[in-house]
């Protein structure tokens, strides 16, 4: 099932489509796999070591623009798409930006229950 976050990514050198300095914030889709567990032992034996939890991103839509003097504004049809084939060229060059959104999207879907609640 596709998730969403929000994700602004700054650009200091005017390398976007749009050729400025900017801020832009972006809605990445992203699926989640939970991961499994896994398992000591099954009836004959063997065990299952499982894997961990998993995301995914899928896309990405451009929300807002912010460039040179400019206030913060929505993009128009034609920078949308130009920004939003960029986000992948930026997550390419910068793989620890991609990194940071997977792990955000994993703390977005997984939780601990708080013991403590369950006494109240």
């Amino acid at each position: 099932m596709p998730s969403w976050l929000n994700w602004e990514i700054s650009d200091d050198e005017g390398t976007n489509p749009l050729g400025q300095p900017g801020e832009f914030e972006f809605n990445v889709e992203y699926d989640f796999d939970p991961g499994d567990p896994g398992y000591m032992y099954d009836r004959n034996g063997d065990g299952y070591p499982g894997y961990p939890p998993t995301v995914t991103i899928t896309g990405a839509v451009c929300k807002s623009v912010c460039v040179g003097e400019e206030k913060e504004r929505q993009p128009t049809k034609e920078e949308e798409t130009a920004l939003s084939e960029w986000f992948w060229v930026v997550l390419d060059k910068r793989p620890e930006i991609r990194d940071q959104m997977e792990e955000h999207g994993r703390e977005q879907m997984t939780f601990e229950p708080d013991c403590d609640d369950w006494y109240d």
